[in-house]
């Protein structure tokens, strides 16, 4: 997946996207999936019931048409603003489902409770593309950052060192 952003990136550059637009849709695209990864977490029945009952897969079931908007194109003809607020409107909808269900087992809404396939798919779409990015039409630069990328994995690895800390930090707790 994180590749399949990459060269389409390569292709709306070729056809006159500029690098920032092209950057900030990445971005944009990873955080949208950061949000579903987190939302389907929290809205799937194990989180509303312990056994679930059909509340529980009622609730899941309305979330994930919730999610039609969010994630949906919506036709052209529409006016962008239009879209913009159908679109902002579906995620306060959203965020506000995420933090006034009743979860079960005395859980509370936690972001870094999510899907971590996705989260895996969010942080390709982000970084996968802003590499491809930042090395288009360059291949010495895009064969040089793969040393760098297997460096920091295998320093990653190494007990007390900077990359270790560097890459197991987050801002989350």
């Amino acid at each position: 997946m994180g590749a399949t952003f990459s060269f389409s990136s390569g292709r709306k550059y070729d056809k006159g996207v500029s690098c920032s637009r092209l950057m900030s849709d990445s971005l944009l695209r990873g955080i949208r999936l950061t949000f579903f990864a987190i939302f389907i977490r929290h809205m799937s029945p194990p989180s509303f019931a312990s056994p679930q009952d059909t509340r529980a897969w009622l609730l899941a079931m309305l979330a994930f048409v919730w999610l039609v908007p969010m994630f949906l194109r919506v036709p052209a003809q529409m006016p962008r603003w239009l879209r913009t607020g159908v679109e902002l409107a579906t995620y306060a909808v959203g965020i506000t489902l995420l933090l006034s269900v009743d979860y079960a087992r005395e859980r509370i809404f936690n972001l870094s409770y999510g899907n971590l396939i996705i989260r895996v798919l969010a942080h390709m779409a982000i970084f996968g593309s802003l590499m491809y990015l930042f090395t288009l039409r360059n291949r010495l630069a895009c064969i040089g950052i793969l040393p760098f990328v297997m460096a920091v994995f295998q320093g990653s690895h190494t007990e007390g060192s900077w990359v270790g800390e560097l890459f197991h930090c987050s801002p989350l707790p």
